[in-house]
């Protein structure tokens, strides 16, 4: 077996640091690490949620835009003001032809 000597500090507030803590953490703190987990995860769900609500009651919506593979993505409202579904491809040309005078 090989051993290296060599030691990283495992302090910070990144997922790196949090990650490290998880695997040398004794049981009862990667239970704690966990329920921590899964208690965020469940209060985006729950933002989410609230997020699309107000979306739908003020008729706004959101778009997003990813230059590097320049795919947009539109939440569910903004697709209904336009007039799509969400399942339809989003085409500029669409957009254009469904919002011209």
């Amino acid at each position: 077996m090989v051993e290296f000597g060599y030691e990283i500090e495992l302090s910070g507030n990144d997922e790196l640091a949090d990650l490290a803590t998880a695997f040398i953490a004794p049981p009862s703190s990667s239970k704690k690490f966990y329920d921590d987990i899964k208690h965020s995860e469940a209060y985006l769900v729950d933002s989410k949620a609230k997020l699309e609500d107000a979306q739908r009651i003020a008729h706004v919506g959101y778009w997003e835009w990813d230059l590097t593979s320049n795919h947009v993505i539109w939440s569910d409202e903004t697709y209904r003001i336009y007039g799509l579904q969400p399942q339809d491809a989003i085409d500029i040309a669409v957009v254009r032809k469904n919002t011209s005078p």
